[in-house]
């Protein structure tokens, strides 16, 4: 009847009550009145019915970076991680980042707002780490009512660790080039 709150309706056969509140209902409290009449006699009662916030919880890796990304072992690489909460919900949660199965460490988000975006840094001493190329993923723990975990890990980087440094390899033809106009002027004086 009049005042009813959107979507809410009383069968007219079984006489029960549904409604089904959208998002933009809540949160709030409702005072609705059902109104009984058997044509003559006519009595109503005031119910009030509370709407609570519906939250949906989705936290995700969306990048990351590393830098540099080809290594001698012992130096650091700086790895930069972005996460965003895409729930509605502000969220508390752990992100642990790793070279292939080995973690290189974990931090953690306190209190990321709805819709906000965080940046990471986290920094990788290669000392010790075996000569490879290495897939670096970061991983967002799931938050409590987290239905949507497939966004939550992020692997795209790839760093190489070499164990010495790369040099070229020896080039005898154009040393030769080089040297000989030296070896003749020394000769022909």
């Amino acid at each position: 009847g009049a005042g009813a709150p959107a979507g809410a309706s009383i069968n007219s056969t079984t006489g029960v009550f549904t409604w089904s509140p959208t998002e933009a209902q809540g949160p709030s409290v409702y005072t609705i009145r059902i109104i009984v009449s058997d044509g003559s006699l006519t009595d109503y009662e005031d119910i009030s019915v509370t709407v609570y916030e519906v939250h949906t919880h989705d936290v995700a890796v969306v990048n990351v970076t590393a830098s540099p990304t080809n290594v001698v072992s012992g130096q650091v690489v700086t790895v930069t991680v972005v996460v965003k909460n895409n729930g509605t919900a502000t969220e508390t949660f752990n992100v642990t980042l790793f070279y292939d199965e080995p973690a290189i460490g974990m931090k953690t988000l306190t209190n990321v707002a709805p819709g906000n975006q965080k940046s990471l840094e986290f920094t990788w001493n290669t000392t010790g780490v075996t000569e490879a190329s290495y897939r670096i993923r970061a991983v967002a723990d799931s938050v409590s009512g987290e239905t949507d975990t497939n966004n939550n890990t992020y692997a795209t980087a790839i760093v190489t660790v070499n164990t010495q440094a790369s040099l070229p390899p020896f080039d005898w033809v154009t040393a030769l080039l080089y040297m000989l106009p030296v070896l003749f002027g020394f000769l022909v004086l």
